[in-house]
């Protein structure tokens, strides 16, 4: 009934508050796809009936992006270049790009590098792996790539960084 669907509402509500407050990454996307989703129930589950077309079109697009952005989460580790992508969804590489730009405000080649870089960051702080080692598991090519793209996510080397984490944990 309705009370389980205003709970999921306010859910959302919360989800997008959050989102915005934290700012992480690609979080424009966050708040956009909750936002098209929240559009999408006022339309399905509580049957509003004069809706904007445009908007109906624009719901279907972020609800694409939010597939799209959910398999990048997921497949970080393999190789994904935009052509792959594009295909699986069934887009051409440059409809995919254009709506990653106006949607993400994001490339896609910078979005799928930062979802590594989130993921090698965990692996830097919680495993004692390699540089190497953490850049192969987490979709780098190689280790220089991986520093490269950290260091121009945290403006500090992921070695660096680890020693620094480190010596705050020995309390130096």
């Amino acid at each position: 009934g309705y009370k389980e669907q205003d709970a999921q509402f306010v859910r959302l509500v919360r989800q997008m508050y959050t989102a915005y407050a934290e700012k992480r990454y690609g979080y424009e996307l966050e708040v956009l796809s909750d936002y098209y989703r929240m559009l999408y129930w006022l339309v399905t589950q509580y049957l509003e009936k004069d809706v904007d077309e445009e908007q109906v079109k624009k719901n279907r697009r972020m609800k694409k992006l939010y597939q799209i952005t959910s398999y990048i989460q997921e497949h970080y580790r393999e190789d994904m270049t935009l052509e792959t992508v594009a295909g699986i969804f069934g887009f051409s590489p440059t409809y995919l790009s254009r709506i990653f730009k106006k949607y993400a405000n994001v490339n896609y080649k910078a979005y799928v590098q930062n979802v590594r870089v989130e993921y090698a960051y965990k692996e830097l702080l919680n495993t004692g792996y390699s540089i190497n080692k953490i850049a192969e598991n987490c979709g780098f090519p190689d280790g220089r790539s991986f520093t490269k793209a950290f260091a121009a996510r945290f403006g500090i080397t992921p070695d660096k960084y680890r020693r620094e984490v480190q010596k705050r944990g020995r309390g130096e």
